[in-house]
């Protein structure tokens, strides 16, 4: 029974020695998977950032006149050869690539400059629509191609008594008529 014992564990070990290097291949396996992976998302952060850079270029030409914009969008970088990690890491002592106003914006766009101020836009669209809702001023004051958003221009004219705020009964948001 001894001997049997004994053959049994012997087949037992070299059964876990098997099942213990099939694991190791499969783990080699999947870090080489993970591996390109990283390569491949890598190569596509840097096409969108060529992309982008190409976009804000063209932008800034139609929209300002001057040159390309400098570059802006950068892919992440690369974490360093042999270590681990997602491969956004910035090497150490790197300074980081966000500047000025929070979330890496950078600059600002600065004021627009447009042929009619926002209030005159807003008492000519109430003039011709009567009542209009706040959600088709916003509309009309997209559509005009304006940054920002209408309502603190509505806010302005209800306060000097430009226009009359009137609850919309047909759901959310506001009506607006001539004061």
């Amino acid at each position: 029974m001894a001997a049997m014992t004994s053959l049994n564990l012997v087949e037992l070990v070299q059964t876990l020695e098997e099942q213990q290097q099939q694991h190791s291949e499969m783990t080699k396996a999947i870090g080489r998977t993970l591996q390109e992976q990283q390569s491949h998302q890598r190569e596509a952060a840097n096409a969108i950032a060529g992309t982008l850079e190409r976009i804000s270029g063209l932008l800034s030409q139609l929209l300002g006149g001057g040159a390309p914009a400098t570059r802006r969008f950068a892919a992440p970088a690369k974490s360093p050869a042999g270590s681990e990690g997602n491969g956004n890491a910035l090497a150490a002592g790197a300074p980081s690539k966000r500047k000025g106003r929070g979330r890496g914006r950078g600059r600002g766009r600065g004021r627009g400059k447009y042929p009619v101020s926002g209030s005159e836009l807003v008492l000519a669209y109430v003039t011709s629509r009567k009542n209009p809702t706040s959600a088709e001023l916003a509309h009309e004051w997209n559509s005009s191609g304006r940054n920002s958003k209408v309502d603190n221009t509505l806010g302005m004219l209800v306060k000097t008594n430009k226009l009359k705020r009137m609850p919309n009964p047909g759901g959310r948001g506001s009506r607006y008529s001539l004061a």
